[in-house]
């Protein structure tokens, strides 16, 4: 095994925001319009939905790609950090303005930056022009390009509701899953795991009411395209394609959200092109971009019988199963993918497996 010198992807870490979604606003059943109302959703009338069919689509079509013999199509949604800035670029300081949870600033060639203190995960990462991704402890800061985020059409169906589910084609940011591994708590009278989707730091980053992945990277037009989904996190979800048996305890109720992580099971859904996670998947390979590398993701080249794989580590949204039977083991632990498979363990404390949301459109 050895590393790969390339592309990256990390969000900036925010100290101190506060992400009011996660812990009051998750819902589910009955409360769940509150909840998505919160994540920035709206109730439509019939005519609002007619008005919203007749409006241009906020996406952008960028053609398609085929992988492993699947052929998927791409839209441009939205934006992030993504590409280290060139060095004969120069930036403008009296241009600034603030979008959600980052101040950018305009580049000499017309483009927004913003800044995010280096944090490779070892040595040896390098950007996609070459130069060296420094370690936490050189205390150093790059600027990074604010660019259109590419998705993967994965479907146009999403569970039978007739609505297209896009996952992003890189993995953006190196973020924790949650706060703390060892954060047991007790909400409305039941335990929660520091691997419960429902409660996670993570998921209250991508739906939270102001400073979050939704706010930022979507403006108010493009919020509106996003369809607030019902997510699946029930046990059937935390398996494999094809797989019903088996137990676990760490699973949470569904819930109502704008953007996702995918699940162990779609994961390795056969009609989206994935494989079983126990075979290599050339379809699940992504690739990090430079602002994710900086940010600590951990990116590899592996070699599976005559295929070289390469790409970073990116997490689910399932909590592993049981592990040996070790609740002290197994409730830190979430499921995620890597370079040539999927379904190795993630801890979900570490920003080593990187962010790669998904959301549906209206």
């Amino acid at each position: 095994m050895k590393k790969i010198f390339g592309s990256s992807i990390l969000v900036a870490l925010i100290a101190g925001a506060s992400f009011v979604f996660g812990l009051a606003a998750c819902s589910n059943g009955s409360d769940g319009n509150a909840a998505l109302l919160a994540a920035g959703g709206t109730t439509q009338t019939g005519e609002d939905q007619q008005q919203q069919q007749q409006a241009p689509a906020p996406y952008k079509d960028a053609g398609s790609v085929t992988i492993d013999g699947k052929e998927y199509k791409l839209v441009t949604f939205g934006t992030w950090p993504q590409t280290v800035k060139a060095e004969d670029v120069d930036l403008l300081e009296s241009e600034r303005k603030n979008v959600g949870v980052f101040t950018y600033v305009k580049g000499s060639d017309g483009e927004w930056y913003s800044r995010l203190k280096e944090d490779a995960h070892e040595e040896g990462y390098n950007y996609t022009d070459g130069s060296e991704v420094k370690q936490k402890s050189a205390n150093s800061y790059k600027w990074f390009k604010v660019e259109p985020i590419k998705w993967r059409v994965l479907t146009t169906d999403y569970n039978g509701t007739g609505r297209k589910l896009l996952l992003s084609v890189k993995i953006l940011e190196g973020r924790p899953y949650a706060e703390s591994c060892y954060n047991v708590r007790t909400i409305n009278g039941n335990t929660v795991y520091p691997n419960n989707y429902e409660y996670s730091s993570i998921r209250s980053f991508f739906n939270g009411a102001e400073n979050s992945f939704l706010q930022t990277a979507f403006n108010a037009v493009e919020q509106e395209a996003i369809a607030i989904t019902k997510v699946d996190n029930g046990i059937l979800s935390t398996k494999s394609d094809g797989v019903s048996s088996g137990e676990n305890k760490y699973i949470c109720n569904d819930t109502y959200d704008k953007i996702f992580l995918l699940s162990e099971r779609e994961s390795t859904k056969k009609e989206y092109g994935f494989d079983y996670d126990g075979i290599s998947s050339i379809t699940r390979n992504l690739d990090a971009t430079d602002y994710a590398k900086a940010g600590g993701v951990k990116c590899f080249a592996m070699h599976v019988g005559t295929t070289d794989y390469y790409g970073g580590c990116w997490m689910l949204r399932s909590p592993c199963w049981n592990v040996n039977n070790s609740v002290d083991t197994a409730q830190i632990y979430i499921r995620g993918c890597q370079p040539g498979g999927c379904g190795g363990l993630s801890a979900n404390y570490s920003k080593d497996y990187g962010v790669v949301p998904a959301l549906c459109l209206k």
